[in-house]
């Protein structure tokens, strides 16, 4: 997601343009680059008319996968109104990243469905005013294992060693899937689940579109019963220009005794009872939130023994302990 300026985006939208002229158009192209990407088959039949424009439909070919978008942008009256309708099926993650200029960090296929209106005189208000949906879904593929580390690290990278572990160069991935409810420029998640071979990440929380400010928390819950004691949920807070990462110290409060006991077999994760946590048998989907993505029931009801994990996973105890004790000055 891009961050907007703040001063520049106060300022009122450039509209009088759209006043000036009548436009007609119906334009098809065989392959545009467009910001490093590149889009096939083009699409494009715009209407302006008083400051009415609408563009509908704009189909193209992107990463393997396609677009079908609608956009109309109302400046006939005082107040302009935005609509923006856009689906994406089966979008190859992994080329389109490297198409922007970065590699090997995610190889999958995801489809976004995105349905957005709302009215201001400026980019900022309209952000602010913004209602509707957004969701993206990704089923079985890969992410780098030290992806999330060169993101977020200092403590919060031991939650990614749980998430990840150490084992490979890449971790399966069984299912991404991100669903915003958006009212009033207040983006609430209604769904945010990453699910891994190593464990499945829950996020809670909202994003204000209108002063750019996050409140989101990350919930870790490993698959083993052996690292559930140890999870300890992350905060992101800040702004989307520069987030902060750091532990939630309320959750660490009381663990820091446990971790190494779990790790080392000494004391069964209390949360887990020695069974692994399963989502209860949902990967990414809540209950009745639709169709499933990734992992079979049967593959996600079966718990990972300690012999699954990473080699090195038995050392995060001391790597942990550390760190929470850090959090708190001692």
């Amino acid at each position: 997601m891009t961050s907007l300026t703040p001063g520049s985006t106060a300022d009122p939208l450039p509209l009088d343009g759209l006043r000036a002229a009548d436009v007609s158009l119906d334009m098809q192209v065989k392959k545009v680059l467009a910001q490093g990407i590149q889009m096939r088959n083009l699409r494009v039949k715009l209407q302006l008319r008083d400051g009415d424009l609408s563009v509908r439909p704009l189909t193209a070919g992107v990463a393997k996968g396609k677009i079908d978008s609608q956009i109309r942008l109302n400046a006939s009256q005082a107040t302009p109104q935005l609509s923006i309708k856009l689906s994406g099926k089966k979008i190859d993650i992994g080329r389109l990243l490297a198409e922007l200029g970065v590699t090997d960090v995610i190889i999958g296929t995801v489809d976004t469905k995105i349905d957005l209106s709302g009215s201001g005189t400026s980019v900022r208000k309209l952000m602010a005013g913004l209602n509707g949906k957004t969701s993206i879904v990704m089923g079985k593929g890969r992410m780098k294992s030290d992806a999330l580390d060169s993101v977020v690290g200092g403590a919060a990278k031991v939650v990614t060693q749980l998430v990840f572990g150490k084992k490979s160069e890449y971790t399966v991935v069984n299912c991404f899937v991100n669903q915003f409810d958006m009212k009033n420029g207040v983006a609430k998640s209604r769904n945010t689940v990453f699910d891994t071979e190593y464990a499945r990440i829950v996020g809670t929380g909202k994003i204000n579109l209108g002063t750019e400010r996050i409140a989101m928390d990350v919930d870790p819950q490993p698959k083993s019963a052996e690292l559930n004691a140890a999870a300890v949920p992350l905060e992101i807070r800040g702004t989307l220009a520069k987030p902060t990462y750091a532990l939630d110290k309320a959750a660490a409060v009381g663990r820091i005794g446990d971790i190494v006991g779990a790790l080392t077999g000494k004391q069964r994760a209390a949360s887990g009872g020695g069974k692994a946590k399963t989502g209860k048998g949902i990967s990414c989907f809540q209950s009745g939130g639709g169709a499933k993505a990734g992992a079979t029931k049967k593959e996600q009801a079966r718990p990972r023994s300690s012999k699954n994990l990473p080699k090195d996973s038995r050392d995060l105890g001391k790597e942990l302990e550390k760190g929470l004790k850090g959090l708190f000055g001692r």
